[in-house]
């Protein structure tokens, strides 16, 4: 093993500088995609043109899912930049930049310069964590908060001033507390759990004087507490649907409909971490190792690579045997995995890292060859669909290309002892390639998002139209239209806005005919099927766009 010097000022500045224009000005090439993209962009739509910033609204009705912290940034960034998908997606893409930033700078602290850089520099370029900086989702924002609370910790308690501890450690409360506003209670939950298995298997009982028990209760409670006791205040039924519903039901059953195999994030994992997933393992048989700092009387028994160990191992496990899963929620990992691997590459050896470029090469030919074959190999595709399909495939194989003169470039930098260059170099290219890769996903616009049926309705819908949407939810609609729509025989997760609300949505076919024959001059969005049906029984429609996800009719 060999460490590395730290990269110099200028040089971190200018490629800090030229993340920054990468990571931001990819927010905003691609139309707003279903579901939780039109989902986090509407709620936040509504914020602010009703100016109800305490219960949240989808489609009108109430929708107590999450929490706020995310509709409040959202809905501010649409007061000062407009509404937009560069603005719908401004809080995910700066909480993962700030990301980076916090990890670089934890790293640095612990292990010094040369692995607060490679830190950085494979966050910054793990795939599942930049594709979720660049989608409105509320994981990046949860993410960030719960691992800010994890990298204020560990600086608190690397700190060698009681007053800087302190402050670090009141800083982790703060942070835990936003993380409940970003997603629940699994922002303090997890942390927590982690916390407690770290003090069982070490012992660390200084650990806990350094907590800031009290103080740190009132800063959270400071923080969390004000928006739950104000919403539960004006909606008596919040409290049941948004603890019991939406965290012990999700984890302990399948009524959200999101179930899979015990081994259902092992994959994710493997693709989401390239390409760092092939020095995972000598990066945590390193941290499994480790007994503590160099500085061992101002850190005593204190073992930060086994807590980052511990926080992505029970995480990891934790969602592992949910009975709710999705490909996002593993996301709080990646952050502390980072901070292990950017310890690992500081003190990596040429060879460790040229073979790493030639692992990393070999998937990018892969990826060339599965965009040049096309994606029906892997996934069914209708006919219809084939050209937007093997568009994509386009992209894909031109990310692989660049992904591959990258990592063919840095293991010559490796061969050559230029390790550093060749890290950097890698990181670049797995930035640019999956950048390529993202930009390149709007070639299926029009399987993913409904903008284009708001572009077929420009002149035919003003904010009087009556508008219906039947038998179907298309999350994406109500943004690109600007105005909200009546659900006609559909619940799903609006299910609780219609019971309080029953009067803004309409039960059924036979009720929605008789309101589209009595209310003439109306717009109706439905899938094919919903349509065949509606024939049988005769309405009056005409037709204004039909394909193979919608037809959209007027009440001639």
């Amino acid at each position: 093993m060999q460490r590395h010097h730290p990269v110099s000022r200028i040089a971190t500045l200018l490629l800090l500088v030229l993340l920054a224009l990468i990571w931001f000005a990819s927010l905003a090439p691609r139309h707003l995609a279903k579901t939780d993209e039109g989902r986090y962009g509407e709620i936040p739509r509504e914020m602010q043109v009703s100016g109800d910033w305490v219960t949240p609204r989808l489609d009108g009705l109430k929708y107590f899912e999450k929490p706020p912290l995310q509709y409040w940034a959202t809905a501010a960034a649409f007061e000062v930049f407009g509404v937009g998908e560069w603005t719908t997606r401004l809080w995910t893409g700066l909480t993962g930049f700030l990301g980076v930033l916090m990890v670089a700078t934890t790293a640095r602290r612990l292990y010094g310069g040369a692995a607060g850089f490679y830190a950085a520099a494979v966050l910054a370029s793990s795939m599942l964590y930049l594709l979720m900086a660049h989608v409105a989702t509320l994981d990046m924002g949860v993410t960030f908060f719960m691992s800010a609370g994890l990298c204020a910790a560990l600086i608190a308690r690397h700190s060698t001033s009681p007053a800087g501890a302190r402050a670090w450690m009141l800083g982790a409360w703060a942070a835990l507390a936003l993380a409940v506003l970003s997603k629940g209670l699994e922002g303090i939950v997890l942390p927590a759990a982690v916390l407690v298995i770290y003090l069982v298997t070490t012992r660390d009982v200084t650990l806990l004087r350094r907590l800031e028990p009290w103080r740190g209760a009132l800063v959270f409670l400071a923080i969390a507490a004000p928006w739950f006791v104000l919403v539960s205040l004006r909606n008596p039924g919040f409290a049941h649907f948004f603890f019991i519903h939406e965290h012990f039901e999700r984890f302990l059953t399948t009524s959200h409909h999101r179930e899979g195999p015990w081994w259902y994030f092992l994959p994710i994992l493997a693709v989401g971490l390239l390409p760092w997933i092939f020095i995972l393992p000598p990066a945590l048989r390193l941290a499994l190792e480790e007994t503590h700092l160099p500085n061992q009387s101002a850190m005593g028994r204190f073992m930060p690579a086994r807590l980052l160990v511990l926080w992505s191992g029970f995480i990891f496990v934790f969602f592992s045997v949910s009975s709710s899963k999705l490909p996002s929620y593993i996301l709080p990992i990646f952050p502390a995995l980072a901070l292990l691997l950017g310890a690992y590459l500081a003190q990596a050896s040429a060879r460790v890292v040229g073979r790493l470029a030639l692992a990393c090469a070999l998937f990018a030919a892969g990826l060339i060859a599965l965009g040049i074959e096309g994606l029906g190999l892997v996934v069914p595709i209708a006919e219809d669909s084939q050209p937007a399909y093997a568009a994509f495939g386009r992209a894909l194989a031109l990310a692989g290309a660049v992904w591959l003169a990258g990592a063919a470039l840095a293991f010559v930098f490796a061969r050559a002892e230029r390790v550093r260059a060749a890290i950097t170099l890698l990181a670049a290219a797995s930035i640019c390639a999956e950048t390529a890769g993202l930009v390149g996903y709007d070639t299926l616009d029009r399987l993913a998002s409904a903008q284009y049926v708001a572009v077929a309705l420009e002149g035919l819908v003003n904010p009087t139209t009556p508008l219906y949407s039947v038998e179907m939810y298309e999350q994406t609609l109500p943004f690109y239209l600007g105005r909200t729509m009546t659900l006609v025989n559909q619940r799903d997760e609006l299910d609780l806005g219609l019971r309080e609300e029953p009067e803004r949505g309409i039960p059924t076919l036979a009720a929605f005919a008789t309101r589209w024959r009595a209310v003439p001059g109306g717009v109706a969005v439905m899938p094919p099927s919903t349509f065949d049906k509606l024939q049988s029984m005769n309405l009056p429609m005409r037709v204004i766009l039909k394909d193979h996800r919608f037809v959209v009719v007027s009440n001639p």
